[in-house]
This record gives C-alpha cells, structure tokens and sequence, in this order.
C-alpha cells in the first residue's frame, strides 16, 4: 500500500493523508478514482507558525503532600451561562471524575506492534482464513457500484448536515469535497466507477500475514521536505463466506509513531454514525453485557488487556436510499478504549495532534471495536505507547472552582466573536470529564507525559470545515491541564 507513487500522490493532494498512516480502504478507493480531482483538505504552512510551547510539565508537577481529596466538593452536575460579546457559553451537565482521588503523572514513550502481535489479530478476527494480497485496483472493480451506491446517499437530505460522529471520517469527506465542488466532478466520478464495474482481471495472491518492510525515499516540495515511510506495512484480506471481504491493514514504523491496525468484516456501504447509548441496540440479540465479555476476550486475545472501557456508543449505520427509515436501520455497539493510568482513565477524545513538517508528533492512543451479532466487525488500535516513568503518583492539581475560572477565561479567549452583526453563537456544554492525556515535553522529540486535564464537550459553535464534527461530543471544546489551568491544543500535542 505504502508504494513511492502513492506516497507522493497523497502528499502532494492531501497533506492530512499523513496523519493515519493506516489508509482507510474506501478513502483510497475513491482518491484512486478521481485521480488528483480533489483538492488538499488542509494546506501545509508557507512558513513554520509562531506557537509559543508549554513551560516543561515536569517542572510544575508537584506532590499532595497532604494527601488531600482533591475532589471532594465537586459537583455532580454544573451549571452557569455566561455572555461575552456575541457568544454564549452554556454549562449544564455531569461532572465526570475518576474512582480516584490520587491523580498520577507519568512519562510516556511511543512503543509499536510487533509481528506477534499482528499475527495474534489476525488469529483471533480472522481465525483459520486463508489471506490474500490486498490489491487496490480489484477491489474498486469488484466494489465499484457499492462506493456508488455510497456516494450517493452522502447526497441525500441531511446526510452533509449529519452532527454524528462516524469511525470512517476519511471517507465522508472525500464525498462531501466532491459534492460542494460541483455536481460534474460528482458525476465524472461515477463514470470512472461505472467503468470501473468489470470482474476482476487477477486471481488473489495468497499471503502469509507477514509484515513487508518498506522505505521510502523523502518527498521534496515547496514547503520543504517530508520523511518519507520507514517500517513494515501489512495489507492482506479474506472471504469472510457471508457475500464481503475481511480486510486487515498494519503499519508499523521504525519511529513507533506512525503505528496502527485497522480491520472491517462488514458490507461495503456500511457506514456508521454514532450516538450515546442509552439502551439495548436495535435489531440485536446479544446484550450489552455479552457485547462488553466479547470485547474483553478480544483484548486479551491480541494483548491489549492493560486498555480499559472509556466508553460506549451505539452506532447506526447510514440510509443508502430515499426509501430507509433512519429509525429503522441496523444499528451496532461501538466501544473505545483508552489506558488507565493508576486508575485514572485516559479520556476519549477523536482530535488527534497535526502531523506536518512543522510540528512533527503523532495520534493518541486509542482502540475502538464495533460489535453486532455477528462478532466484532470493526476493530482499530493506534498509537500504542509505554510507560516509562512516574513524576507523581499523587500530584497536586488546582481546585475545581479555579480550573473553571481558568477555563472560562480561556473558552471566551479561544471562540471570542466581538462583531455582534454577524451573529450571535451559543456554545453548550453538557460534559465535562477530568482524565488522562498525553503532551509532548517542551524541547525534548520524542518525549511525552501523561498529565490530568479537564475537557468540555457539547454542540454548537460555527459550523466547522468538516460538518461531520459539528458534534463535540467526543471532540472537546476546550482541555485545560489540571495541574496548572492553562489551555492546551490537542491538534498540536501541548
């Protein structure tokens, strides 16, 4: 998958390409397709952008001496409005805390899948099935109408106004870019995939499950150079036997910061939105609690069970037609999760830092299974890491009611809006939640720690450039760092 044409194409079309490592098949498909009709989703910057970086986290850090309940007082639930210019901000939810009161810090390494690792996946998602060499070009043949098929339903009413989050986001942009260009862009795509519906010309090469080492050269542009990919990739599928293919990508670089595994067993037109659960998944026999045992013997089958649940969501997949009731389609249980560090957990959070030539990071740790009837049908792991030290394991953070003056000030700060004629804005937040999160230490490549921050997630605000995140649900507002109140930006890492 990693090949020098492809890693020069998606350079040069989408900058954001670099961000996952781990190619989402239907976005490739459809980059493929259009070949250079859509233009980048993110410019990279003419020059490198002032950011003035954080003090070193590991100087502010200090212990409870104490030993006093830091959060004993907070409030179940919080709610205050306040009005700046022509923004609201509108507070009125749970206050989310840990089982604990002792708040650890600690540092933090990359670390990367091994091929055991890879092979353990692989065993236990797609147990005793011969596997294939995943080939690009086969696939939009064999599944040409199906991305047709997709493509359209992004056209139907509601569907760009859709505020839910989906696990695919690669691939709705991809439809939006073209749909908001022009209907004939739209349409020359369809051609190239009407074309396109023809068997495939080639048997599957059968594969191993092994890793393939790949190094590519650095690309040079006019904004400087980009690193080219250094490390073992994996791209191989199987016949699931219910009319779809099993598809499993890996990449693992030599930095162990561009590291995942994503893997789907479900139609091509699949596509899921999600939302809070709050009751039993439609159209499923299995319970909740069945949904959680499998997905623990899951991470214990592939060596992740030191991840815990963060959360869950129920997902529903999209409307294909004018004639699907959204209020009836089959819908799935998606679980993610994060690491627990001395029982504080990691908090969920979808932003993930921006990997470009300036601030050179990588995505947060996270694992996300979707489980239907028929077992998990979606699993993703990214950005696995190590714990390599303890700074504290009690340490001191600011009083609740001062982190939220800090955060009140920063809220207005961030989204300030002054010009009253062009329209007022409400933000509101219905959650707040006190967690775990990795920063990148001042100066120091390739150094991180884990430290406390509060996140503020909730709807509203203007719409952004990408209308599939209007929700912030599980893309927070605002993060500010617990120990000491002062923002930070999960999209740059500090």
């Amino acid at each position: 998958m990693k090949q020098e044409a492809l890693h020069k194409q998606m350079h040069e079309k989408l900058v954001w390409f670099r961000r996952g490592p781990g190619t989402k098949l239907l976005m490739l498909a459809l980059l493929l397709t259009v070949s250079g009709s859509l233009a980048a989703c993110q410019s990279t910057p003419t020059t490198p952008p002032v950011v003035g970086k954080q003090q070193n986290i590991n100087t502010m850090v200090k212990n409870n001496i104490q030993n006093t309940n830091l959060l004993q007082g907070v409030p179940q639930t919080l709610l205050f409005k306040q009005t700046q210019g022509a923004v609201t901000l509108n507070v009125n939810g749970p206050v989310q805390l840990p089982q604990t009161s002792k708040i650890p810090v600690i540092t933090t390494r990359p670390t990367c899948f091994s091929q055991d690792t890879v092979t353990k996946i692989i065993n236990t998602l797609m147990p005793g099935k011969q596997l294939y060499a995943f080939n690009i070009d086969n696939w939009i043949k064999t599944n040409s109408q199906k991305l047709t098929t997709l493509l359209q339903a992004l056209q139907m009413p509601g569907t760009q106004g859709n505020k839910e989050i989906t696990t695919l986001p690669s691939l709705v942009p991809v439809g939006l870019e073209l749909l908001s260009k022009s209907k004939a862009d739209f349409s020359a795509l369809e051609q190239k995939l009407g074309k396109a519906n023809a068997p495939a010309t080639e048997q599957g090469v059968p594969a191993t499950g092994k890793f393939q080492r790949i190094d590519e050269s650095d690309l040079q542009g006019q904004h400087g150079t980009l690193p080219g990919f250094h490390g073992n990739v994996l791209s191989v599928y199987a016949d699931s036997g219910k009319g779809y293919d099993m598809i499993l990508e890996a990449n693992a670089s030599d930095s162990a910061t561009e590291c995942d595994v994503s893997f789907a067993s479900h139609g091509v037109t699949d596509l899921y939105n999600y939302t809070e659960q709050t009751g039993q998944a439609r159209g499923m026999s299995i319970s909740l609690d069945q949904a959680k045992a499998l997905a623990q013997h899951t991470l214990q089958a592939v060596g992740a069970s030191d991840l815990k649940l963060s959360q869950v969501q129920v997902g529903t997949a999209i409307p294909l037609s004018p004639s699907d009731n959204p209020n009836s389609m089959k819908q799935a249980y998606g679980m993610w999760f994060t690491r627990s560090v001395d029982g504080v957990p990691t908090t969920v959070d979808l932003a993930d830092p921006d990997q470009n030539a300036y601030h050179p990071t990588y995505p947060y740790e996270r694992l996300f299974m979707l489980i239907n009837d028929a077992g998990v049908i979606e699993f993703s792991w990214k950005s696995p890491m190590q714990a390599t030290g303890t700074i504290s394991s009690n340490a001191q953070i600011l009083p609740f009611q001062e982190a939220m003056n800090r955060a009140k000030e920063q809220f207005f700060i961030r989204y300030a809006q002054s010009d009253a004629s062009k329209g007022k804005t409400t933000f509101t937040i219905n959650r707040i939640t006190l967690g775990m999160m990795r920063v990148q230490n001042k100066d120091q490549a390739n150094t991180y720690t884990m430290i406390p921050v509060w996140d503020f997630y909730g709807t509203g605000g203007p719409p952004p450039s990408n209308p599939m995140l209007i929700d912030h649900s599980m893309d927070s507002f605002l993060t500010i760092n617990a120990i000491n109140g002062s923002a930070i930006d999960r999209t740059l890492g500090y």
